[in-house]
């Protein structure tokens, strides 16, 4: 009976450690880049409202796919290296993502329940002033747009777990918003993959159930999924957003939420807004390389404060960019 105690206590754990980003591993700030539309978009009048598009609408084609063949690797790695036997290799090679997670039932409710859902994501980085992210924002051989700096507790009012509960009414179910550090590099993806298999394995040879490895390794994957993305992105360096949904029968976004659209480049873009009232943890606005007149940094700082944002500091790129 102790077995069965401590090997339930170590599962919990298991569950429930950090997986890809523990909140305090971001520090200091971070940065959005965006043209001047979206920029407009996200600065209301005394808040923020970042814009999240679906996960299947991103610009990595591969988005949220390419973990099955990570996972499938990393599980071939561990049989052939004899860590884990033939059998578990076969039961958990089998197992599938599972698109559901935990919300909240209601505003004032302690009541949860497991739903399916939608995923939405906005990005940031840790890079501020990067000349390889200004390059996605060129048009017409410009450069277009700024990058926004904000402290890293801007997340604090949606992440923490006291404050998960955004909905407007009593009988809304509630999202939630998870941070992760995305992460590129193949072999990185299978090193995280290997080490809580193993965890998972060791685990089940001291008597853990085969429900509950087949509830963790459905949770792991779910966990990752959004966190990988193709190597060529690696200049990115994004620390991401995403925000969960509960969806009905049809798939239709809970009225928790209003699903809008934009178009990019010719395509249609799903999206929802998700406002940020803690407006004092929006720091710098940089204006993109090339654009050095001092009007364009002037006009930046009279619409800024026009709309509330008075401590917001505005500067030209140091990129030193001659064309």
């Amino acid at each position: 009976m102790t077995l069965d105690l401590d090997v339930n206590e170590k599962y919990n754990y298991l569950v429930f450690e950090p997986q890809l980003m523990d909140y305090d591993e971001l520090g200091g700030c971070l940065y959005h880049y965006t043209d001047m539309d979206g920029f407009l978009g996200i600065t209301k009048k005394n808040k923020l409202s970042f814009w999240f598009s679906r996960y299947d609408s991103l610009n990595d084609k591969t988005e949220g796919k390419d973990f099955q063949r990570i996972f499938e690797t990393s599980c071939s790695l561990l049989l052939k290296e004899k860590a884990i036997t033939q059998s578990f290799y076969d039961f958990i090679i089998a197992l599938q993502i599972k698109k559901q997670r935990m919300f909240q039932c209601s505003k004032n409710s302690c009541d949860f329940l497991v739903l399916p859902y939608q995923a939405y994501v906005c990005s940031f980085t840790k890079m501020d002033d990067s000349l390889v992210m200004w390059n996605s924002y060129v048009k017409n051989g410009q450069y277009h747009g700024c990058c926004m700096g904000l402290m890293n507790d801007i997340f604090e009012e949606y992440y923490c777990d006291e404050n998960l509960n955004d909905s407007k009414k009593e009988n809304e179910e509630v999202g939630i918003l998870s941070l992760y550090r995305v992460i590129y590099n193949d072999w990185e993806k299978v090193k995280f993959y290997k080490e809580r298999i193993l965890k998972s394995y060791n685990l089940y040879k001291e008597g853990l159930s085969e429900e509950k490895i087949k509830n963790y390794i459905e949770h792991l994957l779910g966990e990752s999924y959004l966190a990988f993305k193709d190597p060529a992105f690696i200049h990115e360096k994004e620390i991401r957003a995403v925000r969960y949904i509960p969806i009905d029968e049809e798939d239709k976004v809970k009225n928790t939420h209003e699903v809008k659209y934009r178009n990019r480049d010719g395509y249609i873009i799903p999206y929802i807004e998700l406002e940020f009232n803690s407006i004092e943890y929006f720091l710098t606005v940089t204006l993109a390389p090339l654009i050095n007149e001092d009007q364009a940094k002037n006009n930046m700082e009279e619409y800024l404060y026009s709309n509330g944002f008075k401590n917001v500091s505005v500067r030209k790129s140091e990129v030193p960019l001659r064309y």
